[in-house]
């Protein structure tokens, strides 16, 4: 995990990852912890969906549902620019609801056509 330029209330200086609720202090034990969580819960959805309108709702709901159990602020918007390592950077935070809009309003003609 690369530092962010700004404080983040979701990483911890300590250990150069993320804050979790696992106990994790190394950024391969996260990512294969995490990992783990995230498949079961990903098993749960596919027998009991979250219901929603497929809009940041919903989104936000199922982001919390997979990593409740590793990350504290599941399914919360992030304040601070964030990347990971060997990764790709995520969208700055005041860009994070007008692309979610864009893509949600692009995907609608979709999903309504399924529902």
């Amino acid at each position: 995990m690369m530092k962010p330029p700004l404080a983040d209330s979701q990483f911890d200086e300590r250990f150069g990852i993320l804050k979790n609720k696992l106990g994790c202090i190394t950024s391969d034990d996260l990512t294969r912890k995490a990992s783990e969580y995230a498949t079961a819960r990903l098993l749960q959805l596919s027998e009991k969906p979250i219901p929603g309108k497929f809009d940041i709702p919903h989104l936000r709901a199922i982001h919390r549902h997979f990593f409740q159990d590793v990350f504290p602020w599941a399914g919360d918007f992030r304040d601070v620019m964030t990347a990971r390592t060997g990764s790709f950077g995520f969208p700055p935070p005041q860009h994070l609801v007008p692309s979610l809009e864009a893509l949600f309003a692009a995907l609608k003609p979709r999903t309504t056509s399924r529902v």
